[in-house]
């Protein structure tokens, strides 16, 4: 008898744990780039959370702001552009991507995205850099560079780009653009192109930064 009401107590506390213990499981923490104020978050964007998030961003920023288009305005949530990419593109993403990601990546943004790579870094399609993905637990924030070729050159002859700045919200749910901030357009240092690797790492993101203290990115490739 004793042991027939102690059963329900004891499914009761497990399923109260279980419970308390869900959020943690989907809880979400990236910081690429690292800051000083982000000890202890992972720096690594090879997460598929993080992929996603990257995805959802690029085909925001890409759709609402097609080259050529002279749109400046922010975005709002009320105006979900997160479909498929309908042309040719390119994407640089944060170094230490791992060469799976990268192909997925560029896979779900649109069917003629490319990865950046040496035979495409000078391609002239339009190209999108990921500077920033920062998650914390449901709440994503993606900084993407667009290329504005409608304004011309810079006084260097150099593309002229405009940061986006894409909040999405998710974790137990889907990733979903709720904001875009678009910035004022300015002259921009673009990040150095990090091309696929040519090969699967597990380890991609730790023996990237082994390689960059070796040899630092060169952003002359553009």
């Amino acid at each position: 008898m004793k042991h027939a009401l102690q059963t329900p107590r004891v499914l009761r506390l497990a399923t109260i744990l279980s419970l308390a213990l869900l959020p943690a499981a989907c809880q979400q923490y990236v910081s690429s780039p690292g800051i000083p104020t982000s000890r202890g978050i992972p720096e690594s964007p090879n997460q598929p959370a993080a992929a996603t998030a990257m995805v959802r961003s690029i085909q925001y920023v890409a759709n609402r702001y097609p080259p050529g288009s002279l749109n400046f305005e922010a975005a709002s949530a009320k105006d979900q552009a997160s479909t498929l990419v309908p042309y040719a593109c390119v994407v640089n993403l944060p170094r230490g991507l791992r060469r799976s990601y990268y192909e997925r990546i560029a896979a779900e943004i649109g069917p003629q995205c490319r990865p950046m790579s040496p035979e495409v870094v000078h391609s002239g399609e339009p190209t999108f850099h990921v500077t920033r993905v920062w998650m914390r637990f449901n709440t994503a924030i993606v900084d993407v560079l667009r290329p504005m070729p409608e304004l011309g050159a810079d006084p260097e002859g150099k593309p002229i780009y405009q940061l986006v700045t894409v909040r999405l919200e998710g974790g137990t749910e889907p990733w979903h653009v709720v904001h875009a901030r678009a910035h004022p357009t300015q002259q921009t240092s673009l990040p150095a192109p990090y091309f696929i690797p040519e090969i699967e790492r597990v380890d991609q993101y730790t023996w990237q930064q082994e390689q960059d203290d070796i040899n630092p990115p060169d952003r002359g490739s553009y």
